[in-house]
């Protein structure tokens, strides 16, 4: 599913920006167990691709602003919406 590759790019491509080494590290793992996991329960979620693009829009915009404090806010965000979506 190349929605989902471009998703996890994405996601590397935010933990390469960190420039620590040890969170890209984490993030690839994390990144290739998390795409087995939305391949096998794509569809049944109610977190859309949607959902992903608008709130990827929003953090690559809070990033551009240099407001980090937004970003962080937007990521915990994400990541509250994806675990409701998959409980």
């Amino acid at each position: 599913n190349s929605f989902v590759i471009k998703d996890l790019e994405f996601h590397l491509t935010i933990a390469k920006a960190t420039h620590n080494p040890f969170m890209y590290g984490l993030m690839k793992i994390i990144g290739e167990m998390l795409y087995k996991e939305t391949q096998r329960i794509i569809g049944r979620s109610r977190y859309t691709k949607e959902n992903t693009i608008e709130n990827t829009r929003n953090l690559v915009q809070a990033i551009k602003q240099r407001d980090a404090e937004k970003a962080k806010e937007l990521m915990g965000e994400h990541i509250r919406d994806v675990k409701v979506s998959l409980e």
